[in-house]
């Protein structure tokens, strides 16, 4: 969940956001990376990631005619850094196929609000629910692009 980009923002809207019991404005900023002096207004259109990481881009043929682009440990191609989510670590996130793929090392799958690949975005809704991760159907676009060894920026929310 984004924090309002205008009007009116509260103390609840931030430790919302940032899922804290706190009530100090200071931490708050502190959280966000913020420098003092604090005040609401840099909270406008904030959102908390839980996920921060840089994933270096590979390719590979997938079954069918499809070519996959992105990071997959099971194939050992492209790599992402840090691996770790919540906790468990991030196995496969990739492309093929007009479908996305978010796999984890997990039986129980962690919980996310959306996913974004540099500047594109995907709310958690669209994804399907799998053995060990999610998938995003329809997604037309490639949002990783076709150079393998190009970096691209990961961030997941709450």
């Amino acid at each position: 969940m984004t924090i309002t980009g205008s009007g009116e923002i509260s103390l609840n809207d931030i430790k919302t956001e940032l899922s804290s019991s706190n009530d100090n404005l200071r931490a708050y900023a502190a959280s966000a990376s913020f420098s003092a002096p604090d005040s609401f207004s840099e909270f406008y259109g904030y959102e908390h990631f839980l996920y921060k990481g840089t994933l270096t881009v590979g390719s590979w043929p997938t079954f069918g005619l499809n070519i996959a682009y992105g990071f997959s440990d099971n194939e050992e191609i492209g790599s992402i850094s840090p691996t770790g989510f919540k906790t468990t670590d991030i196995t496969e996130l990739y492309w093929a196929g007009d479908v996305l793929y978010l796999n984890f090392d997990s039986v129980t799958l962690p919980t996310f609000g959306k996913l974004v690949i540099n500047s594109t975005s995907f709310n958690s809704g669209g994804f399907t629910e799998g053995l060990d991760g999610y998938t995003k159907s329809g997604v037309t676009t490639n949002p990783f692009g076709t150079t393998t060894g190009a970096t691209r920026t990961i961030r997941i929310s709450a």
